[in-house]
């Protein structure tokens, strides 16, 4: 299943971020505000949040939008996110499904994806080196890839409790903060099946990341 893509959008701004940077739309006739840092960038992203900028290499609309596809359909979402591109080159309109945007750790992970996403080619197909390889943008998911891979193998849900201050202009708590140290069990725990999810259990055990 190849991304689809909507309407061309107009974005505001009269500089050109680095790339990785991300931005919400507050008022469509001001400038938008970049933010590269990840932290900040979560305090202004939440639930009700419709979508947002997100800057990268020139031409790179296709492959960012194919890639998160991929990881979508993955996990099996059945409301794929929206994806748009823009009178710039190197700025895409992601519209995360609510899927990603009911859960704060999720909508971490999302600006994650989004950072190898970069790493990623259509043409080489490299789904897995964009996420795994040897790149900057990796470091994070490789931190964590025992929750990662839990994560892609369907395991959605988060148990843990919300470490989310509203009032706060940072959020130093993300996915990588709440998984860097926890061991397999602790993994299990922090991420189950969803409710309305029956999955069968593995030949492999119980007692292990896929169950």
């Amino acid at each position: 299943m190849k991304a689809k893509f909507n309407d061309i959008r107009k974005v505001k701004t009269h500089v050109k971020p680095p790339n990785g940077n991300f931005a919400i739309e507050v008022d469509s006739t001001k400038d938008v505000r970049w933010d590269h840092c990840r932290e900040q960038f979560a305090a202004k992203f939440h639930e009700n949040t419709v979508g947002f900028y997100f800057s990268h290499p020139n031409d790179m609309s296709e492959d960012i939008g194919e890639f998160l596809t991929k990881f979508e359909i993955i996990i099996g979402l059945k409301y794929n996110s929206g994806v748009s591109k823009t009178e710039r080159n190197n700025v895409t309109w992601i519209e995360p499904s609510l899927f990603w945007r009911i859960c704060y750790l999720r909508r971490s992970l999302l600006t994650l994806i989004l950072r190898c996403a970069m790493n990623y080619r259509i043409q080489k197909d490299n789904f897995d080196d964009a996420l795994f390889g040897d790149y900057k943008e990796c470091l994070y998911v490789k931190e964590t890839k025992s929750a990662f891979l839990r994560f892609m193998f369907g395991f959605t849900q988060f148990t843990g409790k919300s470490n989310v201050n509203p009032n706060s202009t940072v959020i130093k708590h993300g996915w990588r903060e709440e998984f860097l140290r926890l061991d397999d069990f602790a993994v299990r725990r922090r991420l189950v099946s969803p409710e309305d999810v029956n999955r069968e259990m593995s030949i492999v055990g119980i007692e292990t990341l896929w169950n």
